[in-house]
């Protein structure tokens, strides 16, 4: 049933490593951007206390919490884990799996991320998405990030991390927080509107 996929709450969380970078938790209720808080802590342990709150707080169902759980964020997904809160591990730099076909097509992208961010796009395009202009700092993020071609590859890929903080000056954390909220691979296998 794909109403229990692209229905009900879901947060995405990204986890900051360090430095100027913003943990950033969302909220994302039937499709509609509804409410994120960010804070800085470098210690994981206070970040995973903080996201089991906001996940009892925002009534947010097992397998609806979607971690990035690269970098140090895998630290976060495994004391979740062992707190006994069920999340969705999200591996940006892994593979592409399909759950929002109905999106993204037959395209093929570099990775995890890359997929997710092209399936919001479009979700917004097409109106199933919605984020409300009071997040101007989502929209902002998300107006900096860039999707490129690999034509050789025949994949398309988002701008690296690096090359994109040079542009502009940090790293998109609002933005990866949304995009991470995308992932349904804890929740159910296929993603398809009708």
């Amino acid at each position: 049933n794909h109403d229990a996929c692209d229905k009900g709450r879901h947060i995405g969380v990204d986890v900051a490593r360090s430095g100027a970078d913003n943990n950033v938790a969302c909220l994302v209720e039937d499709g509609v951007l509804t409410n994120f808080q960010h804070w800085q802590s470098p210690d994981t342990m206070v970040t995973t206390e903080h996201i089991a709150r906001l996940t009892r707080e925002w009534r947010v169902d097992p397998g609806n919490l979607h971690v990035e759980q690269d970098g140090i964020g895998g630290a976060v997904v495994d004391r979740l884990r062992e707190s006994g809160i069920m999340c969705d591990a999200v591996q940006s730099g892994g593979s592409q799996l399909g759950d929002w076909r109905d999106l993204t097509g037959d395209m093929h992208f570099s990775n995890r991320k890359a997929e997710l961010s092209f399936a919001l796009r479009q979700g917004l395009i097409k109106g199933h998405l919605k984020i409300p202009r009071q997040f101007a700092l989502f929209w902002k993020d998300l107006d900096r990030i860039n999707m490129e071609p690999d034509i050789e590859k025949g994949i398309y890929k988002l701008e690296p991390k690096k090359r994109l903080r040079a542009r502009t000056g940090s790293s998109p954390d609002f933005a990866d927080a949304l995009i991470v909220s995308m992932s349904r691979q804890g929740a159910c296998p296929m993603i398809y509107w009708v």
